[in-house]
């Protein structure tokens, strides 16, 4: 394998030192994360803005807020990238995985569920121990 090939055309910056971006020919970003982190961040500003229960026309005006703040967010980040980290020459190609599969959503539910369970069947034995006289030092 070429080596070379995979290695900037102007290495003026040696890895840890200038804060100048490198270029490169192709600059391939798996922008999952990117977009997980600009969702959460667009849901908690939604979610401070909404105050009550929203009405239908309301929770959809909310609704497409978050999806252009997500989208800002999301552009923001790809062009502070491409411009501070590893500045394209021929191609930029952001990729995303597609939704999570079915199986893998329930499993999560079930797991969540499960634990929130086990939580609950422990806070009731610790009532129940209180109940019959236990403090909290006693549960060490």
């Amino acid at each position: 394998i070429d080596t070379d090939r995979f290695k900037p055309k102007n290495s003026k910056k040696s890895y840890g030192g200038s804060s100048e971006p490198e270029m490169f020919d192709h600059v391939l970003i798996d922008a999952n994360q990117f977009l997980h982190t600009t969702l959460r961040t667009a849901y908690n500003r939604r979610s401070k803005l909404s105050i009550g229960s929203p009405s239908n026309a309301e929770q959809q005006q909310l609704d497409d807020d978050i999806i252009q703040h997500t989208l800002l967010l999301f552009l923001k980040e790809i062009n502070r990238i491409t411009t501070t980290t590893a500045v394209p020459r021929k191609s930029l190609v952001i990729a995303l995985d597609g939704s999570p599969g079915a199986a893998k959503l329930e499993m999560q539910r079930k797991r969540r569920s499960s634990i929130y369970k086990k939580a609950e069947s422990q806070e009731r034995q610790i009532q129940l121990l209180r109940d019959r006289g236990w403090r909290d030092n006693d549960f060490g």
